[in-house]
């Protein structure tokens, strides 16, 4: 009996034991077992709360760990002889949160330690994987993204089971909506071997709605792209890890946020993938279809492209080949006979300093003298298919890229204007720095020889370049340049004016402003073959157009500087507008001067006096016209052929119809004094015209002789003509005088003659008929 009631007091004791341990388990597991343990694995200061211990499960939660990630419950599935063999049945955790933040250091999980990899870059092999659980399932689960420029929010669900009794074949299967589009994956891990297949899929994403957080001021991007692939491999041998890939685009539309031109992106393939990636190891390729970009009105088809990579995780190298189309548009003013083709090929590569990309343009078509034919406005642009070279390198958000384009040739053609250019090259750099928003660029364009006509103007210039920096800051574009040409020469054919030796050097800047002034020299200017002197002066941008302010120094009034001043502007109603106007006060004629250089119907005489120009001209719609005025005060002439001297001319010729040289008609023109052999004349009044260079015509003249009054009929004098007949009107002359200066007489009386006298000049003879 004794026996009996130690047995049953043993089995009470037992009892108890196990009614105590199934109800102070939990707590001791909450309070003092698991607090031990986080620290151990690197959760320190995490917090599991242990609802329920069974023979055959656990439940615990909610699970908060430091950093934001928790648990809202976990269910933790065994059998005694499984805890025994230490393999668990099954974990199935819900209302798992679990944020990420994504930066340019990289990916981290606030409050959750993430192994570091080795810093040796050896991978050993890890051998045999051990996954003891039967079952992980994860159901309701958020994970956060924390972006540089926002949140992004991804419902996901995970179901990783083993395949056999033997664990040692792994399958998951993973669903996972960002903002409400399904990304579905699923594969097969082998645990002993390590190799792994997998595969995923998502039909409709919204890249818009993925990008948007990444980076401020991104275009708004709108559309529907699919994607789909598979990937194998080994575990202990990464470097043969195998993917082939393919993305669908059926349409995308981007925009800038602020608005602007819509850029849309439509396949040419149909329902053919826009790309597809497939590779192995250190050897990759991608291909994508041919697609459609139109900005606006204007359409660019990108040709079929092929990429080859070779990669490693210390780096690669690329090479690429493709081509580019553009198709035109419906923009007024722009035609294309046939697109616009350009075929490139390059290469690149990246490695821990950086990444570099070159790509250079092919030509198959240049030895069979392919060009593009361009309608601009009302002309035609005409050129062979340029060269084009960039190249770009950089590190993180900091790049520089270069370009080189080239052309052996260039015209364009509108009505009978042509411009002919040879050897055309416009090369450039643009570059930014991740600690600085803005981005700053320079630009070379530079020409060879090259010609130039509108209506009877022709200019020729054996090259000219242009070079300048810029910088984009907040949105605010602002440079500088220079235009420099030299050499060059310009004429005009309907009135043989000419210019050479013109150098000309051009400061400009952006917004349009007041620039330093440049320079500009002109070595020699010609009229009808006559050396008129040389120009120099500066030259300065003001708003959009250009002012000049120089100075003449004349070969044809030797000694003489005349001030210029000019303006050249352009608006689009009325095109290319120039002004001009040239100034020469009090200049003193020099002694022997030969008018004949300016009218050579004047040669042989000798001028001397004080001479003021003016003149003013203007350049509009291709079309030049001008006006100048030439006053002479004081002005003396001698010929000593004719014996002729004359005093106190004064007046003034206007030319209204620059360059013509043919001035108003009636200019008027007085003389003090003339004395022709002995024959003296006072008070003279005449009015004539320059018809041209060769031809004066006397209008009408009068003046005073021997007391009386004298008017001349009209004559034309003209170059090569020595013989003139014309008639003088007389009025009152007196006779005794009138015979003393034409006969060398001596007479005295008060005798007065008046009507018509004929009278004839050959070379230095003067006769009076009757």
């Amino acid at each position: 009996m004794r026996s009996i009631r130690i047995i049953k007091a043993l089995a009470a004791g037992l009892v108890l034991t196990v009614m105590c341990l199934w109800i102070g388990l939990p707590v001791l597991l909450e309070r003092a077992i698991i607090p031990r343990i986080l620290p151990r694995i690197g959760l320190e200061g995490a917090r599991v709360a242990v609802s329920h211990v069974g023979v055959f499960g656990m439940d615990l939660g909610p699970v908060v760990l430091p950093g934001g990630t928790s648990v809202a419950a976990v269910r933790i599935e065994y059998t005694p002889w499984g805890v025994v063999g230490k393999k668990a049945v099954a974990v199935r955790c819900a209302g798992l949160v679990l944020p990420v933040r994504v930066s340019a250091s990289g990916v981290a999980v606030p409050g959750l330690p993430l192994p570091v990899p080795a810093s040796s870059g050896v991978h050993s092999d890890p051998g045999p994987l051990v996954f003891p659980l039967e079952r992980f399932e994860l159901t309701g689960a958020t994970l956060v993204l924390d972006l540089p420029r926002g949140t992004l929010r991804v419902p996901f669900e995970a179901d990783v089971f083993s395949a056999g009794d033997d664990f040692a074949r792994v399958k998951w299967a993973i669903r996972a909506w960002p903002e409400g589009r399904e990304i579905r994956s699923a594969g097969t891990l082998e645990l002993q071997e390590g190799e792994f297949a997998g595969t995923w899929d998502a039909p409709r994403l919204d890249p818009g709605v993925l990008l948007e957080p990444l980076t401020a001021g991104l275009p708004h991007i709108r559309g529907e792209v699919a994607t789909s692939g598979r990937i194998t491999g080994n575990l202990s041998a990464l470097s043969r890890v195998t993917v082939a890939a393919s993305v669908r685009v059926e349409r995308l539309r981007v925009q800038k946020r602020e608005g602007g031109p819509v850029v849309m992106l439509t396949p040419d393939a149909g329902e053919a993938p826009l790309l597809t990636l497939a590779g192995q190891g250190r050897q990759w390729s991608a291909a994508t279809a041919g697609m459609r970009v139109s900005v606006a009105d204007r359409v660019v088809r990108v040709e079929p492209l092929t990429v080859e990579l070779t990669a490693d995780p210390s780096g690669g190298a690329a090479e690429i080949r493709g081509g580019v189309r553009y198709l035109g548009g419906t923009e007024e003013g722009l035609a294309l006979e046939a697109p616009l083709y350009v075929p490139f090929q390059g290469e690149g590569g990246w490695d821990e300093a950086g990444w570099r990309l070159g790509i250079h343009s092919l030509d198959p078509d240049r030895a069979q003298g392919v060009s593009w034919r361009i309608g601009v406005a009302d002309g035609t642009l005409t050129l062979p298919r340029p060269d084009v070279e960039f190249r770009a390198d950089g590190v993180g958000t900091t790049f520089a890229a270069s370009w080189d384009v080239r052309t052996p040739s260039l015209g364009f053609l509108v009505g009978k204007a042509r411009l002919s250019l040879a050897d055309l090259r416009c090369s450039g750099t643009v570059q930014t720095r991740g600690d600085d928003p803005g981005t700053e660029a320079a630009m070379e364009v530079a020409c060879g020889k090259g010609t130039a006509t509108l209506q009877d103007l022709r200019f020729r210039f054996p090259g000219w370049s242009w070079s300048g920096t810029g910088a984009l800051e907040n949105g605010r574009a602002t440079g500088r340049g220079v235009f420099q040409l030299s050499r060059a020469q310009v004429a005009h054919g309907g009135s043989e004016a000419a210019a050479a030796g013109i150098y000309l050097r051009l400061p400009m800047v952006w917004p349009p402003g007041r620039a330093v002034p440049g320079t500009v020299r002109i070595g020699s200017m010609t009229l009808g073959g006559r050396a008129l002197g040389s120009l120099r002066g500066t030259l300065q941008q003001v708003g959009v157009g250009v002012k000049l302010d120089g100075e003449h120094r004349s070969l044809v009034l030797p000694g003489a500087v005349l001030a210029l001043e000019g303006s050249l502007s352009g608006t689009e109603r009325h095109g290319l507008i120039g002004e001009g106007r040239v100034a020469l006060s009090g200049y003193e004629l020099p002694d022997e001067f030969d008018p004949g250089t300016l009218v050579p119907a004047l040669a042989g005489f000798r001028l001397r006096g004080t001479a003021d120009l003016t003149g003013t001209g203007r350049l509009e719609g291709g079309r030049g016209n001008g006006r100048a005025a030439l006053r002479i005060a004081g002005g003396t002439i001698r010929s000593r052929d004719l014996d002729l001297e004359v005093d106190g001319i004064a007046g003034e010729v206007v030319f209204p119809d620059l360059p013509h040289l043919r001035s108003s008609p009636d200019q008027v023109l007085t003389v003090d004094r003339v004395r022709l052999g002995d024959v003296v004349l006072t008070d003279v009044r005449a009015a004539l015209q320059m018809e041209s260079p060769q031809s004066l015509f006397l209008e009408q003249a009068r003046f005073s002789w021997c007391e009386g009054r004298v008017f001349v009929q009209p004559l034309r004098v003209v170059p090569g003509k020595d013989a003139y007949d014309l008639v003088l009107f007389c009025d009152r002359i007196r006779l005794a005088p009138l015979l003393r200066q034409l006969g060398g007489l001596r007479a005295r009386g008060d005798g007065a003659v008046s009507g018509r006298i004929p009278l004839s000049i050959n070379g230095s003879s003067v006769r009076f008929d009757d």
